[in-house]
């Protein structure tokens, strides 16, 4: 019988240096030689995922970690620690470019194919959930996700519930999770911190935004789920750590509620 509690799914983009070394139009060229710019992204691996970890330990969470193939080659240690403390793995992408931006099919093939090759090479498990770089599909992408055998994807947002993936009409029995630019940290510290003199958001912000949606979601219906997703380069800092603990804390206050990796989610929805 299918899991009825409330789904919860805090999932967390690990995108380390990749977020500007990507070879996508929304990166300033030449950042890979520019430290101080890609020292965000190690801090974000190889800092603030061991806070993360030890906070959802705290809180007995087990989560879903979408990591590119390269950072998980430049961080092996800090992924591996993420696999043996009960966490789900998935892949990303391997430079997280932005699917729309390949010149061809095989292209795609090749980054998707290294990622999982990386991951299975670290945790000894081939990854089944799938989530799309820059959150975008390009016309191939929906064929070649069935082709490898991905059980879910987490990249859509026309939904608020679980379902199937459909992609330019066409369905598959792809489980997908949804998402959305709202319940995302990026919109709140990573593009803001792109201009000079630009306001940069409290934490509170973020919390009272995503309290509301839940608080919406939960009410609403049990069909409904919740997904977070956070980039630790950009939510690993001191303060937006306590602000996430504290939300942790206001959903942990509601009842038939579940904190869930995404693959068990997906296999609770095929339940069905």
């Amino acid at each position: 019988m299918a899991n009825k509690k409330f789904k919860v799914m805090l999932t967390f983009d690990v995108d380390a240096e990749t977020l500007w070394t990507a070879p996508d139009p929304l990166n300033a060229k030449g950042n890979e030689n520019r430290p101080v710019v890609l020292s965000q992204g190690y801090y974000g691996a190889e800092v603030a995922i061991p806070r993360f970890l030890n906070l959802l330990d705290k809180y007995e969470i087990k989560s879903t970690f979408f990591i590119p193939g390269e950072a998980v080659e430049k961080h092996p240690v800090i992924v591996r620690k993420i696999a043996e403390r009960g966490h789900e793995v998935g892949n990303h992408g391997y430079s997280h470019i932005c699917p729309c931006e390949f010149r061809t099919k095989q292209e795609e093939v090749d980054e998707y194919v290294k990622t999982s090759e990386a991951i299975k090479k670290v945790t000894g498990k081939n990854p089944v959930g799938f989530r799309a770089p820059s959150w975008e599909f390009s016309l191939n992408t929906l064929e070649i996700l069935q082709d490898m055998e991905f059980f879910y994807d987490s990249t859509m947002m026309g939904s608020d519930k679980i379902s199937r993936l459909e992609v330019f009409g066409r369905k598959s029995n792809i489980v997908e999770i949804p998402i959305n630019w709202t319940l995302d940290d990026a919109p709140f510290w990573l593009l803001s911190g792109y201009t000079w003199g630009a306001p940069m958001p409290a934490p509170s912000t973020a919390y009272e935004i995503w309290a509301e949606e839940f608080q919406y979601l939960y009410e609403e219906s049990f069909d409904n789920t919740f997904t977070l997703t956070c980039h630790p380069q950009i939510s690993g800092r001191p303060a937006r750590i306590r602000m996430y603990e504290r939300f942790i804390q206001f959903i942990k206050k509601h009842d038939d509620i579940e904190f869930m990796r995404c693959i068990d989610a997906a296999e609770d929805y095929k339940s069905f």
